[in-house]
């Protein structure tokens, strides 16, 4: 109920009267991104997850299948589309632009930090969580103890 009156009330002003709230959002989710692949980080250097790894082991890296599948690909495929598609926003953001030339290179940067951030927590979270990663990533820390569970 919370969210869908907050979607009616932004919907209702223009895009550049949402700058604050949009950054706020944008903000939160790369916080949350830099927190969950720090801690998978963290814990790949200190805590191995699946206790199979010695204790005074180095690190650890969970058992990945370094095997190609086609069916994994195209999950990959389409869920990339799905998460960089930002098309249908171009002429609303072209508005709010100061100098539209610039667009080109302003949203290369952006979808190249986006994938730069998909493609960082899906290393980290493999590598650490391995075969029993969830196919919502956030799922994977509702058992996370980093390592205080024993």
């Amino acid at each position: 109920v919370v969210y869908a009156i907050v979607v009616l009330a932004l919907s209702s002003r223009e895009l550049g009267g949402q700058r604050g709230v949009q950054l706020a959002l944008t903000s939160f989710g790369v916080a949350c991104i830099v927190v969950m692949v720090a801690t998978c980080v963290a814990a790949l250097l200190t805590e191995p997850y699946d206790g199979t790894a010695q204790r005074n082991a180095r690190s650890h890296v969970a058992d990945v299948p370094l095997g190609f599948s086609l069916t994994g690909l195209c999950n990959l495929i389409t869920n990339a589309t799905f998460a960089l598609m930002a098309q249908p926003s171009v002429p609303q953001l072209l508005q709010v632009m100061k100098d539209p030339r610039n667009a080109p290179p302003v949203f290369a940067a952006a979808l190249t930090f986006a994938a730069f951030c998909y493609v960082s927590l899906g290393l980290v979270c493999a590598m650490f969580f391995g075969t029993g990663v969830e196919d919502l990533v956030t799922l994977n820390w509702k058992s996370y103890t980093a390592g205080y569970d024993h």
